[in-house]
């Protein structure tokens, strides 16, 4: 029986709600801060067109989609890599541990 099994399933669902809400309201507030960006450039350049608005948000979320598809696919495990690697004696420790067994098993298959 797993830890996540032991607790009861109101706990469960409370938690899944929560981080669910959490993921929501972090994507709202990066919304916001989109829409803060084109506000401030329209009103900073005295656009007197309200189509200026639709523009930029036309431009602004296809680069958008292309950096966090970048930022997913190859940043981020880069990032998670060298975190693992470089970070805490422990993670270093653990990062050189998973490195001994990888050459462990591969001497065992060459066998």
């Amino acid at each position: 029986m797993t830890e996540f099994e032991q607790v009861g399933n109101f706990e469960v669902v409370g938690l899944r709600i929560f981080f669910y809400l959490r993921s929501g309201l972090s994507i709202l507030n990066e919304f916001k801060n989109l829409i803060m960006f084109v506000f401030g450039i329209y009103f900073t350049l005295k656009l007197d067109a309200w189509w200026w608005l639709l523009i930029m948000f036309m431009i602004s979320l296809p680069i958008l989609s292309i950096v966090g598809y970048l930022f997913v696919m190859r940043w981020n495990k880069l990032l998670e890599y060298f975190s693992v690697k470089d970070g805490t004696f422990y993670s270093v420790r653990n990062f050189q541990i998973q490195e001994e067994i990888l050459t462990t098993l591969k001497e065992l298959k060459d066998k």
